[in-house]
């Protein structure tokens, strides 16, 4: 299926058992499946930890994104394995994008927290000058995703950690006109409150 090997398979069905076996027998950890994504990426995507443990942390998908990419996205669990084994908090995808900015988009509160805790970057920008708090503003309800985490949850511990309100894309966009641009009420409620304060 799209390339697949069969550790890609094991990797992305959490069969931890199996994975290691054909690691043990020599199986490449960074093939790529038909979309460029290696089996450790399969399995950062879904949290399956001893998967990837012990693992190359530096490992990239086709479009730049790291393990800490995906984990940030997915696992608070995964993003501290990850952190203890050495993964760059700061690494950029192609589009310029941080773990920091794949868990505003997609990942919940924690993860955000989690990150930033550890030093992440919360000034860091995209190749479109987007920061963590446009992102937030501009992702998807995560209970929509089915994480059970809201995007004005996200929006208020970047805001108390200091990020600025004000920031501007390279098109001059703030994070107020991604969320209103975005239908996302809650978000732009939070970030005129702030505005206001």
């Amino acid at each position: 299926m799209d390339d697949e090997t069969p550790l890609h398979q094991a990797a992305r069905a959490g069969e931890e058992e199996i994975a290691k076996l054909l690691i043990a027998a020599g199986a490449d950890v960074t093939a790529r499946d038909s979309h460029g994504q290696s089996p450790l990426h399969h399995s950062a995507s879904r949290g399956h930890l001893g998967v990837v443990q012990g693992a190359d942390v530096s490992v990239r998908g086709r479009g730049g994104d790291t393990l800490l990419h995906r984990a940030a996205s997915f696992s608070a669990e995964l993003i501290g394995l990850l952190l203890g084994a050495g993964a760059d908090l700061e690494a950029t995808d192609d589009e310029g994008k941080t773990p920091l900015h794949a868990a505003a988009a997609w990942g919940g509160a924690e993860h955000v927290r989690i990150l930033l805790a550890a030093g992440a970057d919360m000034g860091a920008r995209t190749n479109d000058g987007e920061t963590a708090l446009h992102l937030t503003a501009g992702s998807p309800d995560a209970l929509f995703l089915g994480f059970g985490h809201e995007s004005d949850a996200k929006a208020r511990v970047l805001l108390d950690a200091g990020i600025d309100v004000n920031a501007r894309t390279v098109s001059g966009q703030t994070a107020l006109d991604r969320a209103r641009e975005c239908n996302r009420p809650a978000v732009a409620e939070v970030l005129l409150h702030v505005a206001s304060a």
